[in-house]
């Protein structure tokens, strides 16, 4: 315990971001069939998230696009989770929906089970919005379009939030 503080407080003086906490090892096998399949799955969800968002888009592409196809199939068949997909989340993901799609909806179950799945509509939209706006600190990130611009401009001064409110 005492070399992992230690680790902490050395990464974080040295501004670097934790490279402990963005790991995301896929099993040999995942079976996702039946409603009771998908819980166990859970911190994997997490970590899995957690690695897109701190991983460049130009790095380790194969894993990439296996993370990706298990974070999509999770989301979509989960009994747990209900992301809300709206024409607006799709205009957040539309500069290129390949790389930030998954993002979105990572972001939000993210959110969901860190909540124990007690989230409102609003809560899940700002996490994925969130998850999506870091994935522009990356290697590679799509082009920012002038909504992503009004997030980020919302998020730095605060009122992220208040902004998505209006959107919904």
């Amino acid at each position: 315990m005492e070399k992992i503080t230690f680790l902490i407080i050395l990464l974080i003086s040295f501004g670097l971001p934790p490279v402990f906490a963005a790991e995301c090892e896929l099993p040999p096998t995942i079976t996702l069939s039946a409603k009771e399949d998908y819980a166990p799955y859970n911190q994997l969800v997490v970590d899995c998230v957690d690695w897109l968002e701190n991983t460049s888009f130009k790095e380790q592409k194969n894993k990439r696009a296996k993370v990706q196809a298990f974070l999509i199939k999770w989301v979509t068949g989960s009994p747990s989770v209900h992301v809300q997909v709206t024409e607006y989340s799709m205009d957040i993901w539309s500069a290129d929906t390949e790389k930030l799609m998954v993002l979105f909806l990572g972001g939000w179950s993210r959110a969901s089970i860190l909540a124990d799945h007690k989230i409102t509509d609003l809560d899940g939209l700002t996490a994925a919005v969130r998850t999506v706006l870091q994935a522009y600190t990356l290697d590679g990130a799509p082009r920012k379009s002038r909504e992503i611009k009004r997030l980020l401009k919302a998020e730095e001064k605060g009122e992220l939030t208040d902004y998505l409110k209006k959107k919904m």
